[in-house]
């Protein structure tokens, strides 16, 4: 099982209107064969934290993750939402990992990262933490 995990706050300036439609992005991500579960929330450590909200994807493992990924879904939605985003964090969990996942993990990101995100990363670099 793994588990894609974002942590992120919205920059002050974008409306309501805008912050819905990318939850419901993220949301849709439960759409996406190969994924279990996709969930956004409100994080609820206190109003002085840096992060806002969280995603929560669900996968069976690596190949599951390779595919979401790449699926236009996600794409298109990271395009959407990753510019109204003053700060993010991700993180992979993966349960009964196998040797060499952390290394895996990472070679899909850089590569997918390349193909698909590369406008975004001045962007995604700025608001990692």
């Amino acid at each position: 099982m793994l588990y894609h995990i974002i942590r992120f706050a919205f920059e002050e300036r974008i409306p309501a209107q805008e912050r819905d439609e990318v939850i419901r992005q993220m949301n849709g991500f439960a759409n996406i064969a190969g994924v279990i579960d996709a969930r956004v929330g409100i994080e609820s450590a206190g109003p002085d934290q840096e992060f806002t909200h969280a995603l929560v994807v669900t996968m069976e493992g690596e190949e599951q993750y390779e595919g979401y990924q790449a699926h236009p879904t996600h794409v298109e939605a990271a395009l959407y939402g990753v510019p109204k985003l003053s700060k993010m964090q991700m993180v992979d969990i993966v349960m009964d990992p196998a040797p060499g996942v952390q290394e895996r993990l990472a070679a899909i990101n850089a590569r997918l990262g390349a193909e698909y995100f590369s406008g975004l990363g001045a962007h995604m670099e700025a608001i990692a933490s």
